[in-house]
Parts: C-alpha cells; sequence; structure tokens
C-alpha cells in the first residue's frame, strides 16, 4: 500500500509516508492507438512526519476519427479528420499519518473532455483512500473510493463519473543482501459496469531498484505489465 509515487492514481494515503521528494512519469499506448500518461511531483513535509503532498497532471487521447458531413443543400459530402476524445486531468493530492500503522489520503482532480471537437465538459471528483499495516510484519492493507464528483453537461445530458472502490493486500519480505520481495493483490468494483476486475503483481527489490510485473484479469487491454 506504501510505496512509489504512481500509488497516488488509485491511493492517495500512500503519501502518507513518501520518504523523498519524488517525480514519477508514465504513458500508455492501446491497441487501438489511444494514448495515456502523465506527470506527479510528490514533496513530504517536515521529513514525512506530516505525511507529504502531490500535484500532477494526466492526459488521454483517443486517437482520429474520420467524420463525413453531408449538405443536403449542395448534395456534396466533405470529410474532415478528428480527435476522437481528448481528456485532460489535473490533480493536488494529500496523505497524512495517523499513528504509526494508519494513513489516510485525499486527492481533488479537475478535468475536462472534448468529444470530436465539438462538445465538452469540465468535472470535479475527488478520491478517498487508507492503508493500515498489520500486525503481522510486511502485510499491509488498503483500500479507497475514486471518482466522488460531479461532471459537467454534455449537449444536454449530465454523464455520470465511473465511480471505483478498491480493495487490496500487499506482503513484503526481505530476502537478505539488500535483496526484497513483494506480492501485492487488489480488487476494483467499476459501478457503471457493475464488474470486478482483480490484478496481482510481483517485484523484486535491490537497494533503490526494482523489477516488477503484473496481470489483471478480465482486462480487454493490457493485461500484463512490467517495469
Amino acid at each position: 500500500m506504501r510505496g512509489d509515487l504512481s500509488g497516488v492514481l488509485s491511493n492517495p494515503s500512500v503519501l502518507s509516508s513518501i520518504p523523498r521528494p519524488e517525480l514519477f512519469s508514465f504513458a500508455e499506448r492501446g491497441l487501438t492507438k489511444d494514448v495515456f500518461g502523465g506527470l506527479l511531483y510528490g514533496q513530504p513535509l517536515q521529513d514525512g512526519k506530516a505525511g507529504g503532498l502531490a500535484v500532477g497532471a494526466m492526459y488521454y487521447n483517443a486517437g482520429s476519427l474520420d467524420l463525413t458531413y453531408f449538405d443536403p443543400i449542395t448534395k456534396l459530402e466533405t470529410s474532415k479528420s478528428v480527435t476522437g476524445q481528448s481528456d485532460v486531468i489535473g490533480m493536488l493530492a494529500y496523505g497524512a499519518p495517523v499513528g504509526k500503522t494508519l494513513g489516510l489520503g485525499i486527492t481533488a482532480k479537475v478535468g475536462t473532455s472534448n468529444v470530436a471537437e465539438a462538445v465538452s465538459a469540465v468535472a470535479a471528483a475527488l478520491d478517498l483512500g487508507g492503508w493500515w499495516q498489520s500486525p503481522v510484519e510486511g502485510l499491509s492493507f488498503g483500500g479507497g473510493v475514486q471518482n466522488l464528483g460531479i461532471s459537467g453537461t454534455f449537449i444536454k445530458s449530465r454523464e455520470s463519473l465511473p465511480l471505483i472502490g478498491a480493495l487490496g493486500a500487499g506482503y513484503t519480505r526481505a530476502l537478505g543482501g539488500d535483496l526484497s520481495v513483494t506480492v501485492g493483490v487488489d480488487a476494483n468494483y467499476l459501478a457503471p459496469e457493475s464488474r470486478v476486475l482483480a490484478q496481482t503483481g510481483l517485484e523484486f527489490g535491490w537497494r533503490g531498484y526494482s523489477v516488477l510485473g503484473g496481470y489483471r484479469f478480465g482486462a480487454k487491454d493490457a493485461q500484463i505489465t512490467v517495469g
């Protein structure tokens, strides 16, 4: 539940134990040539004793789309290439420790979405999260809720945000010689689709370096991740 800055995207409580300033960037390209990426910066407060802050931005581009228009007067057709969908989200997150075994976090997000370069809307949302270090050494649990908020109106209708609930667990064990291994599992409930998406991962660490891999069950794309 605690670790690198990428965890802020799913659970802002990881900032409650951020040990040092950190910069994190990511980019993904889907099978349909859509692009998703972002940049985050995290800063501990009072050397981490008061938790940490993170600020960042994310973007999504669905790729180009060819539209054909028909003029009923001239009887002519014209074609135009537009971006199918483009989203930009700005975020500010904070996480704070509560004692030595509990951390809480909150993220505020504001985003814009544009469809076919014709209609757009603005949305605002909150993410809430927490983690708990169990009495078993190396075993921790976490959970949270994403996208609690409201959306602007597309043409005449107001779109609902993709509400997500998540629970997960991680176990880290030292192997000696600065080596460690971490196993994690989690499940996300996608409210708009009424389905559960589970995933598991394995990470080997050595000092400040690590190699990791994961697998998402039931995903249509990006089932396997490595890093």
